[in-house]
């Protein structure tokens, strides 16, 4: 297998901390709401709708960045 490019290498690292960084956010939410005695119902449902939207855009993310350097992953 070739070695990565050193800019792609980058760019991946850089929306891993990105990633990383956006979902302790959420989980950190999460476990506000479930910790206290009467969460929401809508709070939780929409803290679960903001960790899907993540995934989504992670995964665009992740194509675009992979694109730039003429790699089309198979998602």
């Amino acid at each position: 297998m070739p070695a990565m490019r050193p800019d792609l290498q980058i760019d991946l690292i850089e929306f891993k901390a990105w990633y990383q960084h956006r979902v302790e956010i959420i989980d950190i939410l999460m476990d506000a709401a479930l910790n206290d005695r009467n969460p929401s119902k809508d709070e939780i449902a929409q803290l679960r709708r903001s960790k899907l939207l993540l995934i989504e855009r992670s995964a665009r993310m992740i194509v675009d960045i992979y694109s730039r350097y003429g790699f089309y992953p198979d998602l």
